[in-house]
């Protein structure tokens, strides 16, 4: 299959466009920058939508991967939350002017409120899962949540095929230190004590499981339905705290908020706050790496 990879030479496109590349699909790269590994490449402005349409014009899929990738760079929000609802816009729309039938799109955990956040919300329930209501609240989780809204409704409109990869923090190479620290703590069994607001949930996964995540995406064969979406969480099998979940979460939100089902917590009691059992059964997908194989990853 011929697919386009937008953002295909950032950090996590990279690893997107190598193992797509190994199960046997042409990739197509669309980023301002050259990518890392050999693969087609084109160089184009995507906030352009003709130059969008004209980019897709000849692929089968798009995984849109393209965004600004934080708020904490020197970009001002609204520009961050602006260029990255446009990217967006103008690859669902692409994909629908062009005839493209499908769009993996890169969401996120924050889009629910519970990763980058600027409130400490409590969640309804535990496990987070795809039905959990999404509370956004500043610029990039707001920029994530409202290209999968564009891609669900371009879903329901027009019978886009659009599937949203909610993952959690990504551990790459240009935030090695901190995840280091992260290991460190968690190989020493460090307690709450040492635990900081950006440590947060614990959630994290290892690129290459996100990578994988869009393979099995980019093939997903949805089952019969009006409406052509599904979102998946993606998170490795448990926190990077070591802490057990449940007394984590006391801590974190003042009370354990009501269990939808304890028994993801009896049977791992380090389980991630995030539910990812939806992608195993759907996707086939599940984490390959957790922090005690942090050695042998590939940043």
């Amino acid at each position: 299959m011929r697919i386009a990879v937008t953002g295909g030479s950032g950090d996590i496109g990279t690893y997107v466009c190598d193992e797509l590349i190994a199960q046997g699909h042409e990739v197509v790269c669309l980023d301002i920058a050259e990518p890392r590994i050999q693969t087609e490449f084109r160089q184009c402005d995507l906030t352009d939508l003709d130059t969008a349409c004209d980019a897709v014009s000849d692929c089968e899929q798009i995984v849109h991967l393209a965004a600004i990738p934080d708020p904490f760079g020197d970009l001002p929000l609204e520009e961050v939350l602006g260029r990255n609802t446009v990217l967006s816009y103008n690859l669902f729309e692409a994909a629908r002017r062009t005839g493209i039938r499908r769009v993996v799109y890169a969401g996120s955990e924050s889009g629910s409120g519970f990763g980058i956040h600027e409130a400490e919300l409590i969640p309804l329930y535990l496990p987070i899962d795809e039905e959990h209501p999404q509370w956004p609240h500043e610029a990039y989780s707001l920029s994530k949540y409202f290209g999968e809204s564009i891609g669900a409704n371009y879903a329901r409109a027009f019978g886009l095929e659009v599937v949203s990869l909610r993952y959690t923090a990504v551990w790459l190479q240009r935030n090695a230190e901190a995840v280091e620290q992260m290991v460190a703590h968690a190989r020493r069994g460090d307690g709450l004590e040492t635990l900081e607001p950006k440590d947060w949930l614990g959630g994290y996964i290892a690129v290459r499981d996100v990578a994988r995540a869009f393979v099995a995406a980019s093939k997903f064969r949805f089952a019969d339905t009006d409406i052509p979406f599904e979102a998946f969480c993606l998170s490795a099998r448990d926190t990077c705290i070591q802490v057990p979940t449940l007394e984590l979460a006391q801590a974190r939100f003042g009370a354990l908020p009501p269990l939808k089902d304890s028994r993801l917590f009896e049977d791992n009691p380090y389980a991630s706050m995030f539910d990812i059992r939806k992608a195993k059964r759907l996707l086939g997908w599940e984490p390959a790496w957790t922090w005690r194989d942090f050695e042998k990853w590939e940043l």
